[in-house]
Protein backbone atom coordinates (compact mmCIF):
# COMPACT_ATOMS: atom_id res chain seq x y z
CA UNK A 1 0.00 0.00 0.00
CA UNK A 2 1.08 3.59 -0.81
CA UNK A 3 1.89 5.76 2.58
CA UNK A 4 2.89 9.54 2.17
CA UNK A 5 5.09 10.74 4.78
CA UNK A 6 4.29 14.61 6.18
CA UNK A 7 4.51 16.95 8.68
CA UNK A 8 2.78 16.36 11.79
CA UNK A 9 -0.14 19.16 12.08
CA UNK A 10 -2.67 19.92 15.03
CA UNK A 11 -5.58 18.19 13.17
CA UNK A 12 -3.01 15.05 13.32
CA UNK A 13 -2.88 14.98 16.69
CA UNK A 14 -5.86 13.42 18.17
CA UNK A 15 -5.19 10.35 15.28
CA UNK A 16 -1.69 10.39 16.34
CA UNK A 17 -3.01 9.58 20.21
CA UNK A 18 -5.32 7.00 18.51
CA UNK A 19 -2.28 5.18 17.43
CA UNK A 20 -0.18 5.78 20.51
CA UNK A 21 -3.12 4.52 22.91
CA UNK A 22 -3.33 1.57 20.46
CA UNK A 23 0.41 0.33 20.96
CA UNK A 24 -0.37 1.09 24.83
CA UNK A 25 2.21 3.70 25.28
CA UNK A 26 2.50 5.60 28.20
CA UNK A 27 2.42 9.59 26.97
CA UNK A 28 -0.63 12.03 26.62
CA UNK A 29 -2.09 14.17 24.33
CA UNK A 30 -0.24 17.29 26.17
CA UNK A 31 2.98 15.32 25.08
CA UNK A 32 2.10 15.65 21.51
CA UNK A 33 1.11 18.84 21.82
CA UNK A 34 4.47 19.71 23.61
CA UNK A 35 6.68 17.76 20.96
CA UNK A 36 5.08 19.41 18.39
CA UNK A 37 5.42 23.08 20.05
CA UNK A 38 9.00 22.34 20.53
CA UNK A 39 9.84 21.30 16.79
CA UNK A 40 6.95 22.22 14.34
CA UNK A 41 8.95 21.02 11.31
CA UNK A 42 10.37 17.50 13.04
CA UNK A 43 7.63 16.29 13.83
CA UNK A 44 6.10 13.86 11.13
CA UNK A 45 3.32 11.37 9.89
CA UNK A 46 2.97 8.94 7.82
CA UNK A 47 -0.42 8.51 5.86
CA UNK A 48 -2.23 6.06 4.32
CA UNK A 49 -5.53 5.92 2.92
CA UNK A 50 -6.08 9.10 5.03
CA UNK A 51 -5.24 7.16 8.00
CA UNK A 52 -2.12 8.38 10.50
CA UNK A 53 -0.18 5.21 10.44
CA UNK A 54 3.08 6.17 11.75
CA UNK A 55 4.65 9.37 13.75
CA UNK A 56 7.84 10.45 14.48
CA UNK A 57 8.97 13.52 16.40
CA UNK A 58 12.36 15.97 16.75
CA UNK A 59 13.73 17.68 19.55
CA UNK A 60 16.25 19.79 19.14
CA UNK A 61 18.66 21.17 21.46
CA UNK A 62 20.60 23.94 19.44
CA UNK A 63 22.99 22.02 16.81
CA UNK A 64 24.51 20.11 19.48
CA UNK A 65 21.88 17.26 19.98
CA UNK A 66 18.74 16.26 19.07
CA UNK A 67 16.19 13.86 20.15
CA UNK A 68 13.79 11.30 17.83
CA UNK A 69 10.67 9.83 19.82
CA UNK A 70 7.37 8.87 19.34
CA UNK A 71 8.30 6.13 16.32
CA UNK A 72 5.77 4.44 15.85
CA UNK A 73 3.89 2.54 13.44
CA UNK A 74 0.34 0.78 13.47
CA UNK A 75 1.07 -3.27 13.79
CA UNK A 76 -1.19 -3.67 10.24
CA UNK A 77 0.91 -1.57 8.79
CA UNK A 78 4.77 -2.84 9.43
CA UNK A 79 6.48 -4.07 6.88
CA UNK A 80 5.99 -1.50 4.28
CA UNK A 81 9.20 0.91 4.85
CA UNK A 82 6.57 3.13 6.41
CA UNK A 83 9.31 3.06 9.75
CA UNK A 84 12.21 3.57 7.77
CA UNK A 85 10.75 6.43 5.43
CA UNK A 86 9.53 8.32 8.97
CA UNK A 87 13.07 7.67 10.37
CA UNK A 88 14.94 8.99 7.17
CA UNK A 89 12.84 11.92 6.97
CA UNK A 90 13.75 12.82 10.74
CA UNK A 91 17.39 12.45 10.10
CA UNK A 92 17.62 13.83 7.01
CA UNK A 93 15.30 17.26 8.37
CA UNK A 94 17.99 17.16 11.62
CA UNK A 95 21.03 17.25 9.39
CA UNK A 96 19.63 19.92 7.02
CA UNK A 97 19.55 21.95 10.18
CA UNK A 98 23.41 21.20 11.18
CA UNK A 99 22.50 19.16 14.18
CA UNK A 100 26.05 17.10 15.08
CA UNK A 101 24.40 14.45 17.25
CA UNK A 102 21.16 12.74 17.08
CA UNK A 103 19.92 10.14 19.76
CA UNK A 104 16.80 8.40 20.20
CA UNK A 105 15.36 5.33 22.84
CA UNK A 106 14.59 2.45 20.89
CA UNK A 107 12.32 -0.48 21.67
CA UNK A 108 13.80 -4.04 21.09
CA UNK A 109 11.74 -4.62 18.10
CA UNK A 110 12.75 -0.90 16.37
CA UNK A 111 16.70 -1.95 17.25
CA UNK A 112 17.24 -3.27 13.78
CA UNK A 113 15.86 -0.16 12.14
CA UNK A 114 17.84 2.01 13.60
CA UNK A 115 20.98 -0.50 13.16
CA UNK A 116 20.31 -0.08 9.63
CA UNK A 117 20.40 3.48 9.49
CA UNK A 118 23.46 3.96 11.49
CA UNK A 119 22.36 3.80 15.09
CA UNK A 120 24.48 2.33 17.72
CA UNK A 121 23.43 1.36 21.50
CA UNK A 122 24.88 3.59 24.06
CA UNK A 123 23.04 2.09 27.05
CA UNK A 124 19.56 -0.18 27.90
CA UNK A 125 16.99 1.95 28.75
CA UNK A 126 14.69 1.13 31.49
CA UNK A 127 11.29 2.30 31.80
CA UNK A 128 9.80 2.83 35.35
CA UNK A 129 5.81 3.48 35.89
CA UNK A 130 4.02 4.45 39.24
CA UNK A 131 0.17 4.81 39.53
CA UNK A 132 -1.18 7.50 41.08
CA UNK A 133 0.41 10.35 42.89
CA UNK A 134 3.89 9.94 45.42
CA UNK A 135 2.80 8.73 49.00
CA UNK A 136 1.72 11.46 51.21
CA UNK A 137 1.06 13.60 48.94
CA UNK A 138 -2.68 13.88 48.94
CA UNK A 139 -2.20 14.68 52.66
CA UNK A 140 -0.39 18.04 51.83
CA UNK A 141 -1.48 20.06 49.51
CA UNK A 142 1.17 22.30 47.78
CA UNK A 143 4.21 19.87 48.56
CA UNK A 144 4.83 19.37 45.10
CA UNK A 145 4.59 22.66 42.46
CA UNK A 146 5.93 24.44 39.63
CA UNK A 147 9.35 26.08 40.12
CA UNK A 148 9.22 30.05 40.98
CA UNK A 149 10.19 32.55 38.23
CA UNK A 150 13.36 33.22 40.37
CA UNK A 151 14.41 29.66 40.63
CA UNK A 152 14.72 28.93 36.66
CA UNK A 153 18.08 30.60 35.96
CA UNK A 154 19.61 27.92 38.48
CA UNK A 155 17.64 25.15 37.82
CA UNK A 156 18.80 25.47 33.64
CA UNK A 157 21.94 26.30 34.93
CA UNK A 158 21.93 22.76 36.52
CA UNK A 159 20.24 20.85 33.73
CA UNK A 160 22.47 22.64 31.33
CA UNK A 161 25.82 21.52 33.34
CA UNK A 162 24.49 17.66 33.50
CA UNK A 163 22.85 17.59 30.04
CA UNK A 164 25.61 19.16 27.90
CA UNK A 165 22.78 21.25 25.83
CA UNK A 166 20.10 23.90 27.01
CA UNK A 167 17.04 22.36 27.83
CA UNK A 168 14.83 25.02 28.55
CA UNK A 169 11.56 25.69 26.52
CA UNK A 170 11.24 21.60 27.12
CA UNK A 171 11.81 21.82 30.84
CA UNK A 172 9.12 24.82 31.18
CA UNK A 173 6.63 22.84 29.38
CA UNK A 174 7.09 19.97 31.71
CA UNK A 175 6.58 22.41 34.63
CA UNK A 176 3.57 24.32 33.38
CA UNK A 177 1.97 20.69 32.51
CA UNK A 178 2.86 19.16 35.92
Amino acid sequence: MIFMVRRLTAEDLEAADELRADLGWNQTISDWQRLSALSPEGSFVADQNARIVGTCTTVSYGSALAWIGMMMVHPASRGQGIGNALLQRAVEQLRQRGVGCIKLDATPMAQPLYARIGFVPEWTLTRWEHQGSPLGVESKPGLIHSPAEKDWPAILTLDTQVCGVYRGPLLRSLAADS
